[in-house]
């Protein structure tokens, strides 16, 4: 995978060259390698799909990719054998060892490009803004639009959560309305703690725009879950995000099949939409302060 230079957290816009990477210690090769790794792989919980009845993630972007045979593949004859072992170890030392490719991958990037047409931009993301930001991307929230993006955004938050609201046991009841094979609890504990997030962020003065993103991420993710469940293609969502606002749930339920599959599965066309649009709000909001 050829890179011209290569960079580390704390040098995100000069970087080095390969024949300058060569002649750094051991500690500095590692560092860029890792950056390097990271940029274009992460664990697959990110963002892959997950077959709970056979137990594994759906690869649909390429992979798993093995993270000594993709770091060996970059620099091997560049970093030392030394430097090398040590990357491997440490991105691998939370024990995940099958990746999957993030967007910034060329198999992605490709990929993107059969999906849209050529006059189309692909279609900007919470979680590649939260790169951006961990990149060094320093926010403004002077405009007037800005404010009132924020508005719409805990509007489509309010909207989204009561959604969910059915979803979530009362005072006095046992269990929930969901039918086995639907959306866990893990889930909506997921999802209400990313909206508390993204609500407290929107109050401040200056948001933590780092905060916003991460959670952001995590409603993109349930909503490519959720399209998958209701049998809609699992990117369908991510290129719902960049349209107006206006469209809502009808870029995403397509069809009454699609409708009785999703309340065959305890969901509803009104969640995938309201999913659909606060993420679409978030990101809107992001983009408009990035």
């Amino acid at each position: 995978m050829p890179d011209e230079r290569y960079y580390t957290w704390d040098d995100p816009e000069t970087g080095v060259a390969r024949d300058a990477l060569e002649s750094l210690p051991i500690e500095e090769q590692v560092e860029y390698m890792k950056v390097w790794f990271g940029r274009y792989f992460e664990d697959p919980a990110q963002e892959t799909p997950y077959n709970g009845r056979e137990g594994g993630y759906l690869y649909i972007h390429g992979g798993p990719y093995d993270a000594e045979e993709e770091v060996r593949g970059e620099f091997e004859g560049v970093a030392s054998e030394e430097a090398i072992e040590a990357a491997v170890e440490e991105v691998t030392s939370d024990g995940t060892y099958d990746w999957a490719p993030t967007s910034n991958h060329p198999d992605r990037i490709d990929e993107g490009r059969d999906e849209y047409d050529e006059d189309e931009t692909p279609a900007v993301t919470a979680e590649a803004l939260l790169r951006r930001i961990q990149e060094g991307a320093k926010p403004t929230f002077a405009d007037v639009g800005e404010r009132q993006q924020r508005e719409m955004v805990l509007e489509r938050l309010n909207d989204l959560e009561r959604q969910l609201t059915d979803l979530i046991p009362q005072p006095g009841e046992i269990g929930h309305n969901r039918p086995p094979g639907s959306i866990s609890d893990e889930q909506v504990a997921e999802i209400t703690g990313a909206i508390a997030d993204i609500r407290s962020q929107m109050g401040r003065p200056q948001p933590d725009v780092e905060v916003v993103a991460r959670a952001g991420g995590i409603l993109e993710r349930f909503g490519r879950w959720l399209a998958s469940k209701t049998e809609i293609a699992v990117d369908a969502f991510a290129k719902g995000l960049g349209d107006t606002m206006g469209k809502a749930a009808g870029v995403i339920v397509v069809g009454m099949g699609t409708v009785a599959a999703a309340e065959a599965a305890g969901l509803s066309d009104d969640l995938l939409g309201a999913v659909h649009t606060t993420a679409e709000s978030v990101v809107h909001w992001l983009t408009m302060v990035l």
